[in-house]
Parts: C-alpha cells; structure tokens; sequence
C-alpha cells in the first residue's frame, strides 16, 4: 500500500510537471518571460490553458454515448491544437494521433505530451485528398473533431476523408458552435463581437481585422453532408444546464430574442456599412424566429435556438448508436419536452418539487388524454401535480381557469390536476383534459407536492393523443 501511495504521489507529480512545461512553453509562444506573467494579463489565453480540462470533459461525454470501451481504440483528433484531447484519450488507453495545420500548435501539444503519454502528433490538412495517403484506409475506429468543423471550407473533403478513414463500425464525434443560438450571437466565441454569426463570412472584414476562416452552417447543413458520406445514424448530446428551466421553450426563445433586440438597440457601429449590414441579417433573424415559433415544436426550437454548441456523434451503423433526428431530440434531466407518443430513452425521470415540463401540439376545442406511469417508494398513497398550461399560436399564455381543471391562487402553481400513486410501486394514470378555444400548444409541469424528494419518478413513456384515437 505504501508502495502504491508513493507510485500515485510520483505519478500526480509528474503530471504536475508536464503541465507546468507546457504552461512555460506557452507563455513563451506569446511573448512573455514567464508563466506567472501570462497569469497576470488581462486577457489571458484561456482556450490553450484549459486544454487538458476540455479533453477531460469530452472524454466523459464519449464514455458515457459510446456503447464500447476506449482501451485500444484507434482514434484520431482532428485540429488537437495544444493536445488535450488527444492525451486524454492517449490516458483512456486509446491509440490516438492528434492532427493539426499549425506547426506551433503542434510544438506546443508535444510538449504538454512530454513524459506523460505516448501519442503521435501529425502536422497535415484532413480535407485533402493526400491525408487518405497518411493513413491506412478503414483502420480508424473513432474521429474527434471538437471546435473544427466551422473552420473548414471544404467540408465535402473533409468528411469524404473521415469515411474513407473509418472502419465499417467507426464513429465521428464533433462539436460546432450553433450561430443561430443566442448567446453566441450576443457574443461570437471567437472573435467575441455581437451579431458576427450572422453574417456572411465575406463580410466579417467591415467588422474585425484579418482573415477569420470561420463558417457558421446550420443543422441540416451538417445533416445532409454527413448522410451523403453514409453517416446516418446520430445522436445528439446535449446540455440543456444554462436555460431558465422556470420557463418554457417557447417563452425562452421568445425572451432571446427579446434580449438580442434590445441589444442590437443599442450597439455603436462604427460604419455605415456595418450598420446596414447588420440591420439587414438581425431583421431576417427576427422573421425567421417569429416564423419558428409558430411552426416549430419545443424540442425543435431548442435544438435550433437554445443549445450553443451542436455536440453530436454520427455513424454508419444502427447499431453503434440509438438513432435519432432534429424532430425526435429529447432531454432527460429537469426538463423534458414530448409531441405524441415518445420513449425518454429508458430512464425514469426522478419528480421533485421543481417541475418537468413537458410541452406538445394540440388543437383548440378538443378532447385529449395524457397517459403514463409513476413510480413510488413512499410508505403510503400520496399524489403527484400537474400544472397545466395552454398557449396560442402566438406562444402567449392563454389565461385560467381552463374547463374541468382546478385553479390555485399560488403564483408557483396556476391551474393544475392530481395524479393519485400508490404507496409503493407503479401506479398507471390517465388525464382527460379538453383544449380552450384558441389553443395551439399544451405545457405540462410534473413535480411532487409535500412528499419526501426522490421518492417518485415518471417512467420514460409518455403519451398524448386526441379521446377519439384513445
């Protein structure tokens, strides 16, 4: 044991070490004498300095989606910059080569490898057709390309590459900033300026120095691309943490916009062409945003609006991944959006005191049920809230009281139905309700009322559907 101790407390050393030679290797990269003097800027370099962390975070994302572990893999890091991903991976017992086109990025990840793992690092350009001769074809098991793909005009290479490079169950795991979210068009993640996801690439010039190489595309932009390589199975991760879970989609995305207007308001721009430039996309914006709310379901517009990074890994094979798409994305955490009849992929959703909303289409003046099933562990029969909310098609809270419904006065509860469970085990519920005149939409907020929490939970099927269908 003490031996032990010793091999961990030498090992956690040498990781100290490396991470500090990388550090002084990086202050050096910037100018600076000194490791402490980087520290002490204003704007520090925080992307490079957070390397390992992110490669730490990602590492627990593909542990947790991929159903196989990441010992002896062949992995291959694309655009690996300062190498974090790439030794994290190297950690996890993967074969991994980190790729970048900047030579000094690539100094800088051998040095924050040096006695640490044993990695390759490869200074070449994925999207060209002569990278399939640096790499035997069909060999990869896993891609990783985190915060590249907006960087790449050639998307067509590149993915032809990924597939080429890729054995018949290989995977592709990517995260891009999604342009259209609002908080990355409050503040663009690159060059930190409002609205510069909106634009044209060509026009970034009137608003910043140089030459970005940044390309903001939409979903199906990348959906189409990957499918047309054979990529069609995918699922999405997603992390719903940052949203105002009191709210529901519908009012979240209509309060983001509210804020990127006002913002627009009240900005200073230093041209005319900027103004005008600006103006036209930030209308086109508005339009389109008014256009969705009317059109879209919830989980659709959170997807479109409300998620800032698109993290999603795609496959060719059914099997490696449970497929999913734009209209069918869910989140199983505080906040759960349904249309019909949907599985939650296989996880009971624990109910407590703060609502699960669920959220789905219905028409006015119509008989419906939602149906389901909740499991307890109290000693004793309890019952479980519902609050219930309509909403038109202009995503306004039609008012209470609603018919066959109660009311309650608490300004945390509204209008509202009991679900009665036994007092242990699975109890089966169905709750007729009937839409008000004008009704577009139906918002449901499961939660606990006055019992012991993480005693109940929703079991992972909802339905909701028309009395007449039932």
């Amino acid at each position: 044991m003490v031996a032990m101790l010793i091999l961990i407390r030498q090992s956690h050393l040498l990781c100290n070490m490396t991470h500090q030679d990388f550090l002084s290797t990086l202050a050096k990269h910037y100018g600076l004498q000194s490791v402490e003097q980087m520290l002490a800027l204003d704007q520090k370099p925080t992307y490079a300095m957070n390397t390992n962390m992110r490669g730490t975070k990602l590492l627990e994302k593909l542990q947790e989606n991929l159903r196989r572990p990441l010992q002896g893999q062949k992995v291959i890091d694309i655009g690996c910059a300062y190498g974090g991903i790439t030794i994290e991976l190297a950690r996890a017992g993967a074969e991994v080569i980190g790729v970048d086109i900047i030579p000094s990025y690539l100094t800088l990840a051998r040095e924050n490898a040096k006695n640490d793992v044993d990695v390759s690092f490869l200074l070449a350009d994925v999207s060209k057709k002569k990278f399939i001769e640096l790499v035997e074809e069909g060999s990869i098991d896993i891609i990783v390309a985190s915060d590249v793909l907006e960087h790449i005009y050639d998307s067509a290479g590149l993915i032809f590459n990924f597939s080429k490079c890729l054995n018949a169950d290989g995977i592709v795991y990517f995260k891009v900033p999604n342009g259209f979210s609002f908080a990355v068009i409050k503040r663009e993640v690159h060059k930190g300026k409002f609205g510069l996801s909106l634009l044209d690439p060509d026009c970034w010039h009137y608003f910043i120095e140089g030459r970005p190489r940044i390309y903001y595309r939409r979903w199906d932009y990348f959906q189409a691309i990957f499918s047309h390589f054979g990529f069609n199975s995918f699922k999405v991760i997603k992390d719903c943490s940052k949203l105002d879970s009191s709210l529901s989609v519908k009012h979240n995305v209509k309060k983001g916009l509210e804020e990127i207007l006002e913002i627009y308001k009240a900005q200073n721009f230093e041209s005319a062409i900027q103004s005008e430039l600006m103006e036209e996309q930030i209308n086109f914006y508005k339009d389109e945003v008014l256009d969705d709310l009317k059109n879209l379901d919830s989980d659709q517009l959170e997807f479109k609006y409300l998620i800032n990074f698109w993290e999603v890994i795609f496959s060719k094979q059914d099997k490696i991944l449970e497929p999913n798409n734009v209209s069918k994305l869910r989140q199983v955490s505080n906040r759960v959006y349904v249309n019909d009849y949907v599985f939650l992929e296989n996880k009971s959703v624990q109910l407590t005191s703060k609502p699960i909303w669920i959220s789905a289409s219905v028409s006015p003046n119509e008989e419906y049920y939602l149906k389901g099933k909740i499991y307890s562990e109290l000693v004793s029969p309890n019952h479980v809230l519902v609050q219930i909310r309509f909403l038109d098609d202009e995503s306004t809270l039609l008012s209470p009281p609603y018919q066959g419904i109660s009311f309650s006065a608490l300004p945390d509860v509204g209008a509202y139905r009991y679900i009665p469970i036994k007092k242990s085990g699975w109890s089966g519920f169905t709750v007729p309700f009937t839409t008000p005149a004008l009704a577009k939409s139906i918002e449901l907020g499961f939660r606990s009322w006055k019992v012991k929490s993480n005693s109940l939970s929703l079991e992972p099927a909802i339905e909701i559907g028309r009395k007449s269908q039932e």
